[in-house]
């Protein structure tokens, strides 16, 4: 699950104004584990039970190794632009800001996609928020931001234009 904070209005400029971590599921964490748990029993029915122990293991610490990276995208708002992961926009580059429900992100995603885009989604997010730049050396025409809060997250961001 993603982790919203919020930050409240007249904070000092370096704190930011939205911060999302995007998070795995619980759901899909109980899978996993479940996942590792069979392979293990399988493999050990048939190997021998010390073996299927590290058959399970091997699967989860594979899992893991697999996930970490691909979970860990931090989205902050603050004075200075918009962060996604290791990347950053600043404001003088963003023309515009559109928080999209689930059957628009779908679209946006499907047959509305444009392969130069900068994605930053994951499976479970089923909302989104485009960032379109108005900067024409930048290869990426937009920044679509996975969500749970679009519209939180959007506002921050219109929030940083206004200034």
């Amino acid at each position: 699950m993603s982790e919203t904070t919020p930050v409240p209005p007249g904070r000092t400029q370096a704190r930011a104004w939205y911060a999302e971590r995007l998070r795995l599921p619980w759901v899909w964490t109980a899978m996993i584990v479940v996942m590792a748990l069979s392979i293990g029993i399988a493999s050990g029915f048939y190997l021998g039970w010390q073996f299927g122990v590290g058959a399970a293991v091997v699967t989860m610490v594979a899992a893991a190794l697999v996930l970490v990276p691909y979970l860990d995208r931090p989205v902050t708002v603050d004075s200075e632009g918009l962060t996604v992961g290791r990347s950053r926009l600043e404001y003088a580059w963003i023309a515009e800001v559109t928080a999209l429900d689930a059957e628009e992100s779908a679209a946006v995603l499907g047959p509305r996609s444009d392969p130069r885009d900068f994605l930053v989604t994951r499976p479970w997010l089923k909302r989104l928020v485009v960032v379109t730049l108005n900067d024409p050396a930048d290869p990426h025409p937009h920044w679509v931001i996975g969500t749970l809060h679009p519209e939180p997250l959007a506002a921050a961001i219109r929030r940083g234009l206004a200034q």
